[in-house]
């Protein structure tokens, strides 16, 4: 059995003209990739994209002096009033939430006035000032103690 091959060869003519193209194209290879990536790059298809944390964060204080019989926080600036102790949850020692991650988004992007009220026996306490705020994922606290006594 006998086998047989056949190699085609190119003129040299062609395989110049091959060359000089490639060589003609290395040359603008530079622009062409700069070119494509500011075509992809152009623009922020995805600037309202965020990530945030799963964390739920609470604005809380800790509170010496005795056990409050009841607490709430109050937003002056909208007369709301928000309670805390329905579910009987908390106190968790001494440390009572004043604002938590579920206000965020009547908060994104602005900063208020909130009061911890504190009673005891029907009496208010507690009067805290805190300023807290949002951002697009959660509530932080501007100002306001870590504890406050009666």
């Amino acid at each position: 059995m006998k086998t047989s091959f056949n190699i085609i060869r190119a003129s040299p003519e062609k395989s110049g003209q091959a060359v000089a193209n490639f060589i003609q194209m290395k040359k603008y290879f530079p622009l062409f990739a700069i070119f494509m990536f500011l075509v992809a790059c152009s623009g922020n298809d995805h600037k309202d994209e965020i990530i945030c944390t799963d964390e739920f964060r609470i604005v809380g204080v800790n509170v010496t002096g005795g056990e409050l019989t009841d607490f709430y926080t109050v937003r002056p600036s909208i007369n709301d009033t928000i309670p805390y102790n329905e579910d009987q949850t908390y106190p968790i020692g001494h440390w009572y939430p004043v604002l938590d991650d579920t206000y965020q988004i009547l908060l994104e992007g602005i900063e208020d006035d909130f009061y911890f009220v504190g009673i005891l026996d029907g009496e208010k306490v507690i009067n805290q000032h805190f300023i807290i705020g949002a951002d697009r994922c959660h509530i932080y606290k501007k100002l306001g103690p870590e504890s406050v006594s009666f």
